[in-house]
């Protein structure tokens, strides 16, 4: 369970099935509402951060695969710097 210190508030409309099914279950569990929000919007911008860190991996992995194969030429920073 994470917990939040006292922080801004923030306006949000949902769909009334959504609002529904997150009353049930605040209900059921016995949790706030808004706790249950703060968590499930966390572990998304975790979600989208992870995928980040992964698709630059990758794509500096498929840059390391072209220059160990020779496809691409080797430049110093001097020269990398005049190209820009």
């Amino acid at each position: 369970m994470l917990f939040f210190d006292k922080g801004e508030n923030m306006q949000l409309s949902i769909p009334n099935n959504l609002n529904n099914e997150l009353n049930e279950l605040s209900k059921i569990y016995n949790l706030d509402t808004s706790k249950m929000v703060i968590e499930a919007i966390t572990k998304y911008i975790q979600e989208q951060k992870s995928k980040m860190i992964y698709n630059n991996f990758e794509q500096s992995a498929k840059e390391l695969k072209k220059v160990l194969e020779n496809k691409t030429k080797l430049q110093t920073l001097d020269e990398f710097l005049d190209e820009l």
